[in-house]
Formats: structure tokens, C-alpha cells, sequence
């Protein structure tokens, strides 16, 4: 998507920022803030209402599984999402844990996430072909994250910022990857009178 824009003539800029206006040069047209939880500390926007959601996620190696498998609870999410195209890696997850700025991984999550895919969906341990047993899994890495969530959903949405567009667009939580595209298209229509995408 980055080089397509870009082969478009869009001009991407990535530098820190301590307030919004800082993304402004005197020939910028639009400025679309996709600082993620980021929005509640940046100054001009200062959203009090983005919060983070803390997830972890066990990626393994598992070329005996082929299918994904999802279910939600409400401090939990239990799924096994099979990466294509990634030399067979699998994520197994995981946590939605509302307001929890922990950025390690924890141990104890990771075995019980383990223990809870692996008894959700019991193929990841019987087709091993390393053994049967949750430590005989090739875990390739534990991963934490804080996900951008925000109290009233996504936040898209156009303003006036010294008299240039300013879009925000931010606050999808845990469905930034499956939402990613629609946002990005919403947030252009916003920006551009006809964007051509």
C-alpha cells in the first residue's frame, strides 16, 4: 500500500511528534493522524477517551495445521490464526486486557494461552510432529501490545486545523489488520474531495 501511494505522488513523513501542528509544512494540503493510542497523549488532539487494550499472543511453528479458529470471551480471546506465506507460522492467543499499559510479556499468559488453544482446537498438540505434549510446540516468540481502543468506537473524522484538513483516524482495538483498509479509504474520502486511489 506504501508504494502504491507513493507511486501515486503521496509524500510520507515519519518523525516524532510532541503536538499535531508539527505535521503541517507551509504546502501540506491534509494531514491524516493515525497516532493510535498515541492520540491521548499528542498535543492538539489530547483524546482522553483512547485507552489501550493489552493483548499477548504465542506465535509457534505448526505445519500440520491449516485452518483457524476463533472464539471470544470477555477478558479473552482464544484463537489459532494461521499465517500464510509465513513459512508456516501460527499466532495462539490471547488477552483483551481494557486499560492495561503493560508493555512485557508475561509468562503465565503465555501458558495459558497455550493451554487454551491447544484444549480449544487439540489437532495443534495430536499432529505434532515434535510430540503431543504443549512443550514440545517450536515457539518461535511471545509478543505483548497495547491495542489503540477508544470509548465510542473508531474515531474518523474530519476538522478544521489552521485552516488545512486535519483527519483523524484511529481506534480500532484488537480489528486494526481487519478494518485497516475501510478506514484508510473513509479517512481519504475525507481528506481529498475525489480521492484517487
Amino acid at each position: 500500500m506504501m508504494n502504491y501511494l507513493q507511486r501515486k505522488g503521496v509524500q510520507v513523513n515519519r518523525k516524532k511528534l510532541n503536538h499535531i501542528a508539527e505535521a503541517y509544512y507551509p504546502d501540506t494540503i491534509a494531514v491524516v493522524n493515525c497516532s493510535g493510542i498515541g492520540a491521548r497523549s499528542l498535543g492538539g488532539v489530547e483524546d482522553t477517551m483512547v485507552y489501550p487494550t493489552r493483548g499477548q499472543v504465542v506465535v509457534v511453528k505448526a505445519p500440520h495445521i491449516s485452518e483457524n479458529r476463533m472464539f471470544w470471551g470477555k477478558d479473552s480471546a482464544t484463537y489459532v490464526i494461521k499465517r500464510p506465506y509465513s513459512n508456516d507460522q501460527m499466532i495462539l492467543g490471547g488477552f483483551l486486557q481494557h486499560g492495561d499499559w503493560t508493555p512485557d510479556t508475561l509468562k503465565e499468559q503465555s501458558d495459558d494461552i497455550l493451554n487454551r488453544t491447544t484444549k480449544m482446537f487439540p489437532k495443534i498438540l495430536s499432529d505434532n510432529i515434535h510430540g503431543p505434549n504443549i512443550e514440545d510446540l517450536e515457539v518461535l516468540r511471545v509478543v505483548a501490545g497495547l491495542r489503540p481502543s477508544r470509548t465510542g468506537g473508531v474515531r474518523i473524522e474530519k476538522q478544521n486545523f489552521q485552516n488545512k484538513i486535519l483527519v483523524h483516524n484511529y481506534g480500532a482495538s484488537g480489528y486494526g489488520y481487519q478494518s485497516g483498509y475501510a478506514m484508510g479509504q473513509e479517512a481519504a474520502k475525507l481528506a481529498l474531495a475525489t480521492p484517487k486511489l
